[in-house]
């Protein structure tokens, strides 16, 4: 990213076609080189009808601490 860039475009009035989307970021620590990944989509917000068809999911398994971590884990983006 180029600060400059952005405060040249900010003083633009004619962009203000930008939409801004909240972002979710997933970080991964690379042990080998020593150094932390960091990645950045825009943030998917749930249907009812997903929340829903997770919920019937959960209660389906009930399982114990094991799935709930699973279930919490965030794998990186593809």
């Amino acid at each position: 990213m180029n600060l400059d860039e952005i405060t040249s475009q900010s003083s633009n009035s004619d962009n203000e076609d930008n939409e801004v989307v909240p972002l979710d970021f997933r970080t991964a620590l690379m042990t080998g080189e020593n150094k932390i990944v960091i990645q950045a989509k825009p943030l998917h917000f749930k249907t009812v009808e997903e929340d829903l068809r997770e919920l019937e999911l959960a209660e389906r398994r009930k399982g114990g601490i094991d799935d709930f971590f699973e279930s919490v884990r965030k794998e990186p983006f593809a």
